[in-house]
């Protein structure tokens, strides 16, 4: 029999493992989105080019049309596959353990709770049909991402709200997800983890994969004494105390209810198999953290998953068929959408062939700017990085999008214009 005095000292190595992970994934995913708007010249990727989701667009793009969502990071693909396979051990363990934005939410939740306020919890005529809105969502995004080929969730995306606080972005083309992410945070002060209950389509779809989850959380009735501690520890309100084993796909795998019950074998994570041994929630957060780092250590490894952009003649290779890799623009199809707000005129002028000095003339610059990010100079000079790549599309017969169009769709969610 596990005494009182182990079983405390586990909830709390527990607690405190999983809130080092969260507060550690949010501040790297906080300075990511800071480096890149505001120090261009270390060219970090956008904050909400790893988000898994971009990669669930980018993947339906690719079933219809056989290419992805430009510049989509390979990140974004990297997390996708992650979450996934933590779906399939652990359920939404993502969703618990990981997302940066449920931390924010259950950050809220802890104010509250230090406020003294008490929390809202829906009435079920209410509260399970709106749960049924991620869903909708998700099916609705995977429609009009399979037709229009383009990141449609970025202008309404709280987390790429989240990631441009410091961008003029945030009150244009994010304005809508600026709202929401502004109503999700004053919504999770009263309802816990409000975007996550409701609105999340990431959720939604994890929630779907984690029917087939292995470990999940098994009541013994015998033991249970009845107290509801688990079902108030619970954020997403599942029904913990009257289950013989939670299989609710709202269920976040976060592990509190179990880490919060009193009474001793009442609630284990167990695999599915009969006669398998109770997992400790601690091994969840490390479990679900070799799964992360794992998928991330290898890919970085290989060079597949990057935190910095490459240059831009090197993402012009890419794109480009193997025919054309030797003079990118000799095809006419150069895509002026690569060029980005933080890359240098000498970049344009390497990967399109076009010479120094004829960019320096056509937009008034000295030759010591020509390694200055392209919107830093819009301060200085009466252009803008939309008007470079008109400029290149005119000049070497390259395609070319005016700034609105290009929003939202191919560059959605790099945030660089």
């Amino acid at each position: 029999m596990v005494t009182k005095e182990v079983r405390a000292k586990r909830s709390s190595v527990f607690r405190i493992g999983r809130w080092g992970v969260l507060l550690a994934v949010l501040a790297f995913s906080t300075a990511i989105g800071v480096l890149h708007q505001k120090v261009p010249s270390l060219r970090t990727v956008g904050g909400d080019g790893l988000c898994p989701f971009g990669g669930v667009e980018s993947f339906w793009k690719l079933v219809n049309s056989g290419s992805m969502i430009q510049k989509i990071e390979v990140g974004s693909f990297v997390l996708l596959a992650g979450s996934l396979v933590l779906a399939l051990f652990f359920g939404r363990a993502f969703c618990g353990q990981f997302c940066p934005l449920g931390t924010i939410q259950e950050i809220v939740g802890r104010l509250r709770d230090a406020l003294g306020v008490r929390r809202v919890e829906l009435p079920s005529w209410l509260d399970r049909p709106a749960r049924l809105l991620k869903y909708a969502l998700l099916l609705v995004l995977t429609l009009l991402t399979w037709q229009l080929g383009v990141l449609v969730v970025r202008p309404y995306d709280p987390w790429a709200a989240y990631n441009h606080l410091l961008s003029d972005e945030l009150l244009t083309t994010l304005g809508f997800g600026a709202a929401i992410l502004a109503a999700s945070l004053v919504g999770s002060f009263f309802v816990d983890r409000a975007f996550c209950k409701y609105a999340c389509p990431m959720g939604a779809l994890l929630g779907i994969v984690s029917k087939l989850q292995w470990f999940r959380v098994v009541r013994d009735a015998d033991a249970c004494v009845d107290c509801g501690v688990c079902d108030r520890a619970c954020a997403m309100n599942c029904s913990v105390s009257t289950s013989g084993a939670v299989t609710d796909s709202e269920c976040i795998a976060c592990g509190l209810c179990v880490a919060a019950c009193p009474a001793p074998g009442a609630l284990e994570i167990k695999g599915r198999a009969v006669g398998s041994r109770a997992v400790q929630p601690v091994a969840v957060v490390v479990g679900t953290l070799a799964i992360v780092l794992g998928f991330v250590g290898v890919t970085t490894a290989t060079g597949d998953m990057r935190f910095t952009k490459p240059p831009l003649m090197e993402q012009v290779l890419d794109a480009q068929p193997a025919s054309a890799a030797e003079s990118p623009s000799a095809s006419g199809g150069f895509d002026t959408s690569l060029i980005k707000g933080y890359m240098t005129m000498a970049e344009v002028s390497d990967a399109t062939g076009i010479p120094a000095e004829e960019l320096q003339h056509e937009f008034g610059i000295a030759p010591s700017e020509m390694s200055r990010p392209l919107k830093e100079m819009s301060s200085d000079h009466d252009f803008d990085t939309d008007a470079v790549r008109a400029y290149v599309a005119e000049r070497i017969g390259g395609t070319y999008a005016p700034k609105e169009e290009v929003q939202g769709s191919e560059d959605a969610c790099s945030g660089d214009q």
